[in-house]
């Protein structure tokens, strides 16, 4: 959470990023400092002392980039403060958060958490208005849960600030709205009135939804725009229309509508796991073709003889329904053009031990069957 001089001027609606956590396999500390954020490494302190799992780190200010000597990927954390600090750099390098994220992902980087926010001075609607409109039953959403947390003075029940969550915050993606300017009044203990208007509103995402945010990050400067459009397709306050029971089609409530007009509906589109070995096949090559050929280059060169393509399959966690995928595989091999195949392995009636016995090679210790 970032702090702002009071009554500092600043705009009506302002979209920030508010955390950005992303994993590099096989780079060195050294070349995140240099390629992805730009910086020179004397501004960096080594400390003996890691987060995360990671045994050390680097550290400038609220920027940690976390590694260990027996690791091979390294992990790179900006905090609020972090990204505050970050978003003077790239104006001084005269580069945008756009630039930032395509670097990241241009030494496949993994996203594990990414924060968006929009700090609305204007206010365009109180906390308590949409918390009621839930309670009215007026929120169209993706979500199927929302919480409430509200701060109160126990002397005479004053408002201290309210929180709506909507979405779980174990989940991966979550949405959380606050009164932003009771929560800075608290922490430089003055009066509310002297900070002002003061709503955030944020987007939480993790795994999979972050990676497909940081990739709409790369493409797009408006960070505005995607932290809005990300809200109009998973939440929609409407006004309810006694006359109709279908909810999607009520009117948009007109304070939600002035908050999100010229927004686009963008979908953070997790694809979903490949259902047979063809498809696993056709998304390794769409995928990660290219990372798999830089690493096999090095093996070639260095005569490591899939020391790393090993190391990597060392990690993998099959399940019943991987096991399922080779079998149908392996059997419609067997069955297609009886006689054509020479391989003894699929003229054999029965395979399972053979299946088996390489499977345990692999970690799986169940019965395919």
């Amino acid at each position: 959470m970032d702090d702002i001089q009071i009554n500092e001027k600043v705009s009506v609606l302002e979209a920030i990023i508010d955390w950005v956590s992303v994993t590099f396999k096989y780079v060195t500390v050294e070349k995140i400092i240099k390629n992805v954020l730009k910086l020179d490494k004397s501004l960096f302190i080594k400390l003996n002392n890691g987060k995360n799992g990671y045994g050390k780190q680097y550290v400038f200010g609220n920027i940690s980039i976390q590694y260990g000597d027996e690791r091979y990927d390294i992990h790179l954390m900006l905090n609020g403060a972090g990204c505050r600090q970050l978003d003077f750099y790239l104006k001084f390098q005269e580069r945008e958060w756009k630039d930032f994220f395509q670097e990241c992902l241009d030494l496949a980087g993994s996203f594990t958490r990414v924060d968006l926010a929009l700090d609305d001075r204007k206010t365009y609607f109180t906390i308590k208005e949409l918390d009621k409109k839930i309670d009215n039953g007026e929120l169209v959403s993706r979500f199927r849960k929302s919480n409430t947390e509200h701060s109160k003075n126990v002397s005479d029940g004053s408002n201290r600030g309210m929180t709506l969550y909507i979405g779980s915050k174990k989940s991966d993606i979550f949405v959380r709205m606050y009164e932003k300017n009771y929560e800075q009044a608290d922490k430089l203990k003055v009066f509310v009135e002297e900070i002002g208007p003061w709503n955030r509103y944020e987007i939480e995402m993790r795994d999979d939804y972050a990676n497909e945010c940081a990739m709409n990050l790369s493409e797009i400067s408006d960070i505005s725009w995607v932290v809005k459009s990300i809200f109009v397709n998973y939440v929609r306050f409407v006004v309810k229309d006694e006359k109709n029971s279908n909810r999607s089609r009520w009117k948009i409530w007109s304070k939600w509508h002035e908050f999100i007009k010229d927004a686009g509906k963008l979908k953070l589109y997790v694809k979903p796991e490949a259902k047979t070995f063809e498809d696993t096949i056709n998304w390794l090559e769409k995928q990660v073709s290219t990372s798999l050929s830089t690493i096999k280059i090095v093996e070639e060169c260095l005569n490591l003889d899939g020391l790393f393509i090993e190391k990597i399959l060392s990690k993998a966690k099959l399940k019943k329904v991987h096991v399922e995928k080779i079998k149908t595989y392996l059997n419609g091999m067997a069955e297609m053009e009886k006689g054509v195949f020479t391989d003894d392995f699929l003229k054999k009636p029965d395979r399972t031990e053979e299946i088996e016995a390489i499977l345990k090679n692999y970690g799986y210790s169940g019965n395919i069957y």
